[in-house]
């Protein structure tokens, strides 16, 4: 019923047993061991003789003997772990007796291979394997009433787990909206090299502060100032409206503060530092609520939603990782971009769900024609 976060140190990957028929426990399909001695491969063992020497020797000490063959990195024996437990997709080794100096060393090794690679790909691979290494397994056990609720405390984790991922990646930034609107600000130093770009900053920056017929000389233009604009005001206008607030102070509020950070909890109804706080939100607010956002000359200012108040957004801990809102600025203005030089834009009309009909009699009650089942 109850959430459990369990440290171990350890190591896990994504390979299981080869065949159930290793199976020893009667519950989860797993194969557990205790105090296990471990073979590792870099290649596949086909011949049984190939492995006879390292059964003689975990028959010898009475061990379990657990071998890992094909692509896996190491020596051919190593030291005992405490605790083995594989499953059909992956395996764990918890609570190893490995040499510490000879793991540091390899630690050291991927990190080395981490700097000098270019490959994205590598380094998070390269990055996983120094997380394994460094920092243990991390058991999250969550718990819940039904299997709904289980579900859904997952996806939450998961969400969390991915920001949190995010944020220290590439840092984090005001959360609530926020972020979004002040990253307008930036655009009114910036000269762009040539018209067409100057046009595109132009629709970007006066989308927040001025009507947008004053800055939109023909329809495909207006079409463009018309994504951005809604583009950058609806996380944070959700957020006042979700909790019941009018938009339309809040935004001037904040705007008019200097703060970065400055915010508006909505869920504790005030204005706190919004890093301070440290919520998360992804929630769709009105313009109005911009508006005054972007009037504030702090650039953490913002409207705590959850408390109904202005705040500071790192003071209260409302923050969003860096990359969520770059990716996003960058995703929007692609797509506004698409659409602005795009003569036409096919989509699908949503199905009408036809009513459910009326049965017939009732069963037991003859003569009823016409009434529900």
């Amino acid at each position: 019923m109850h959430d459990e976060l369990e440290l171990i140190e350890g190591m896990k990957f994504d390979r299981g047993y080869i065949s159930p028929y290793f199976i020893n426990t009667s519950k989860g399909a797993k194969v557990e061991y205790e105090k296990a001695l471990v073979l590792l491969s870099e290649k596949k063992i086909s011949n049984v003789q190939d492995i006879v020497p390292a059964l003689e020797l975990a028959n010898k000490h009475r061990r379990p003997l657990v071998i890992i063959a094909e692509d896996v990195d190491g020596e051919a024996l190593t030291t005992l772990v405490e605790e083995v437990t594989i499953t059909k997709d992956d395996t764990l080794l918890l609570r190893g007796k490995g040499d510490p100096a000879e793991i540091e060393k390899r630690i050291e090794q991927i990190a080395d291979e981490i700097e000098q690679s270019t490959s994205e790909y590598e380094k998070e691979k390269f990055n996983e394997r120094l997380a394994k290494l460094s920092k243990g397994v991390a058991m999250l056990k969550v718990g819940g009433a039904s299997e709904v609720e289980v579900n859904e405390k997952k996806d939450r984790v998961t969400d969390a787990l991915c920001a949190t991922r995010a944020a220290v990646e590439e840092g984090i930034v005001p959360g609530g909206g926020v972020a979004l609107l002040r990253s307008l600000k930036c655009l009114d130093s910036f000269k762009a090299p040539n018209d067409n770009q100057q046009l595109g900053v132009n629709i970007v920056r006066k989308a927040v502060r001025e009507p947008i017929s004053a800055i939109a000389p023909n329809d495909n233009q207006q079409l463009g100032v018309n994504i951005v604009r809604k583009a950058v005001r609806e996380p944070i206008s959700a957020i006042v409206k979700n909790a019941g607030i009018e938009p339309a102070t809040i935004v001037e509020k904040i705007l008019s503060n200097s703060k970065a950070s400055y915010g508006y909890d909505a869920m504790n109804d005030k204005f706190v530092d919004m890093c301070d706080t440290i919520i998360f939100y992804s929630c769709p607010v009105s313009p109005h609520f911009s508006l005054q956002i972007l009037s504030n000359s702090k650039a953490s200012y913002g409207y705590d939603a959850m408390n109904d108040k202005f705040v500071d957004m790192f003071e209260a801990g409302i923050i969003d990782p860096t990359k969520v809102i770059r990716t996003a600025l960058q995703d929007a203005a692609g797509v506004a971009s698409l659409l602005a030089t795009t003569e036409c834009v096919v989509s699908e009309l949503p199905k009408e769900e036809p009513a459910p009909g009326m049965g017939g009699g009732m069963g037991g009650m003859g003569g009823m024609g016409g009434g529900m089942y």
